[in-house]
């Protein structure tokens, strides 16, 4: 969502935390020579530890089917055990 007074800021996503909703937000960035990037923004960036601390870990394991057998996936082979 683009905000024309901040035309190199972008909303890209909402989080909903625990503390309520945390938006995401990147800005466009001119790296001389190598032109313009976006980058997360600084405030998203020291939201990021909070928000990562209330996020509970999965194992894949538990997501799939367990008549998959992983040996038989080379790249991801010992990666899931």
């Amino acid at each position: 969502m683009k905000d024309p007074l901040k035309p190199r800021v972008e909303l890209v996503g909402t989080v909903t935390s625990d503390s309520g909703d945390v938006d995401i937000i990147v800005e466009r960035v001119d790296r001389g020579k190598s032109g313009s990037v976006w980058l997360f923004s600084r405030e998203t960036l020291e939201l990021a530890s909070a928000l990562y601390e209330e996020v509970e870990a999965v194992s894949v394991d538990n997501l799939l089917p367990s008549s998959l057998d992983w040996e038989g996936v080379p790249c991801l082979n010992g990666l899931l055990s």
